[in-house]
């Protein structure tokens, strides 16, 4: 689904009467609603109830992520120091806002104030204006969200700030760009910066301020040793109680013999002692408590990843359902219980049996001139869609099944349309457009080019019968089952409506971005990795488990550019050793590195 994309400038400080949050996306749709919500919620609930409140509508540990790396690399346009530039988005599914750092020229010791922003207060920031600033004010005088900021800031200067670390990575974009610079004409225009006062700029220290360009105050190198001298006896904490700062569990869908694994990132100033599952079963009175165990990320620098738990709830059983909260300790003998509000729901899902039913056969998240929405007459419109095909020899009846796009939410679209009946070997569209009024199907999400998932389910609102999740989509070109129904997923030209032919789309056709995807996923006792990379290059691609050990490299050779494939088959590489659950898929190729979570059901 798409949710509102706000663009928030000069004065978007989220007190009373502040303006200047501007709607980028569903421009059709002005809606600042939720962002009134959230300044309500900062300047009228009391501070001893803010969190609860707060952690509703805002995904906190990104805000104090992304306001200690400002505060570190002294980035004073931004919102804490100037209420400027800054995205957030709302995100529909999960009803809260995300925080989109935005714009990075001002920082690093650039300067126009005459102030050194090395010794910069990282509990008190340098204000440029006196206006409040209720977010970070607020959440600063909270003691455990303040003891969360400093921990991150600790992080954050150990696992990436320091000198060593971005000297490597400074002097080698230094000599990266070193040849493009030296050649560009245009950069003496505004400053006359010389060919010296370029190369004095990554390291020099002292560091020789230009004649001209008088804001630029330090060389980068030169600001990140001050700044790691001044910080180091800076960050303190007040001693709060413990919090857990970020819950997920996998699968979202579990089967009903399908183990839950529970993630929690949490953090305690005087130590976490432990971190337990409490689950309530069904509508029983009982309650389950089952331990996590402090599993770290390997080679991770996120902060959520240096501080992850992991814990197993059993499997629920055919039509199981349940609710848990996390309880965590620490070595002060401190206990809260999280989520703040409410609990974590769980519920087993039902799945049809293979071929006997319709399935999802194609589909495209970026359709900017291949089809035209048909139901609009008076201009064109090039909606994304979902093609459904039946692979069997029943006509089947679509009336009262359901399509969604949020694992979490299989009931969100239904097909209400009376007697609409799919004969054998015939394809239908479903426009995702959000535009449920128009005529024909016109599902009420939206598909993300990025890639997403997908699901088509049973009239029980419960049973899914097909599922798909896919990576990042190229425009104007589909992913399909090739040939349609068949098991085999591939980038290929549209077929909109008809049937699906193999694709003429080179394997070989140098991508336009690094994407690492796989099919299926949840999967067993196989799924397909696909990847795709702009250059040659030496290509690692391997399989962690939920601790972070190596199950197996999968390729470890140099690969031309292009798409590429690799078959994870649990059965011919580990016999029965691997037991279903969470597993990651990493792969590094050059400069670029991703990974990929893969779920193994048996």
């Amino acid at each position: 689904a798409s949710g509102n994309l706000y663009k928030c400038l000069y004065g978007a400080s989220f007190a009373p009467g502040s303006n200047n949050y501007n709607q980028e996306t569903n421009e059709d749709k002005l809606d600042q609603s939720q962002i009134v919500r959230m300044i309500n919620i900062l300047n009228t609930i009391p501070a001893e109830v803010l969190p609860d409140s707060l952690e509703k509508i805002l995904f906190v540990d990104e805000f104090l992520k992304y306001q200690a790396m400002d505060v570190i690399i002294g980035q004073w346009d931004d919102y804490w120091s100037n209420m400027n530039n800054y995205y957030i988005y709302f995100e529909p599914k999960a009803g809260k806002f995300h925080w989109i750092p935005y714009d990075y020229d001002n920082t690093f010791g650039i300067d126009w104030f005459n102030y050194d922003w090395t010794q910069a207060d990282p509990f008190n920031f340098k204000k440029l204006n006196t206006s409040k600033r209720p977010l970070i004010e607020k959440m600063l005088a909270n003691k455990q969200y303040r003891d969360l900021y400093a921990h991150i800031l600790q992080h954050i200067i150990n696992s990436s700030f320091q000198y060593y670390m971005m000297s490597s990575i400074v002097l080698g974009i230094r000599d990266q760009i070193r040849p493009f610079a030296l050649s560009d004409t245009y950069r003496r225009k505004d400053y006359q910066f010389t060919d010296e006062e370029f190369e004095n700029s990554f390291n020099q220290s002292p560091y020789t301020i230009p004649s001209q360009g008088t804001h630029v105050k330090k060389s980068i190198l030169q600001f990140v040793n001050q700044r790691n001298i001044y910080l180091k006896d800076k960050i303190t904490y007040v001693g709060s109680s413990p919090i857990v700062y970020k819950i997920d569990y996998e699968p979202k869908n579990p089967g009903p013999n399908d183990s839950i694994y529970v993630y929690a990132s949490g953090f305690a100033s005087a130590g976490i002692d432990q971190v337990n599952i409490q689950f309530h079963p069904g509508a029983l009175t009982v309650i389950y408590f089952y331990p996590m165990k402090f599993s770290p990320v390997a080679n991770s620098t996120k902060v959520e990843d240096a501080d992850r738990w992991v814990g197993v709830i059993p499997p629920l059983g055919k039509n199981g359902y349940g609710r848990f909260k996390l309880e965590i300790a620490d070595k002060n003998g401190a206990k809260v219980l999280y989520p703040r509000y409410g609990f974590t729901e769980v519920q087993a899902r039902e799945y049809a049996t293979t071929g006997s039913n319709v399935v999802l056969n194609e589909v495209m998240a970026d359709n900017s001139k291949t089809i035209k929405d048909p139901a609009n007459t008076t201009k064109d419109e090039f909606d994304d869609w979902i093609e459904l095909y039946n692979p069997t020899q029943n006509e089947i009846l679509l009336t009262g099944m359901y399509m969604t796009d949020d694992n979490t939410k299989l009931d969100k679209w239904q097909f209400t349309q009376p007697d609409l009946k799919l004969k054998p070997g015939e394809h239908i569209l479903i426009w995702c457009d959000e535009q449920g009024s128009q005529s024909g199907l016109h599902a009420s999400f939206k598909l993300s080019k990025s890639g997403e998932y997908i699901a088509l389910v049973a009239t029980d609102g419960k049973t899914i019968i097909d599922e798909f999740t896919f990576g990042a989509q190229q425009t104007d070109v589909s992913f399909g089952r090739v040939p349609s129904g068949g098991e085999k997923w591939s980038s290929m030209k549209p077929t909109p409506g008809i049937s699906n032919v193999t694709t003429n789309i080179s394997e070989r056709e140098i991508p336009a971005e690094f994407s690492l995807s796989a099919y299926p996923n949840p999967f067993n006792p196989a799924t397909t990795i696909s990847y795709k990379i702009q250059a040659a290059s030496n290509v690692s691609l391997k399989i962690y488990d939920v601790l972070g050990r190596e199950v197996v490299t999968l390729v470890n050779e140099y690969k031309q550019a292009g798409t590429h494939k690799e078959k994870f088959n649990v059965k011919t590489r580990h016999g029965a050793s691997l037991q279903s659950g969470i597993y990651f898929c990493r792969i590094t190729a050059g400069k670029f590195n991703s990974s990929l979570k893969l779920m193994l059901i048996k």
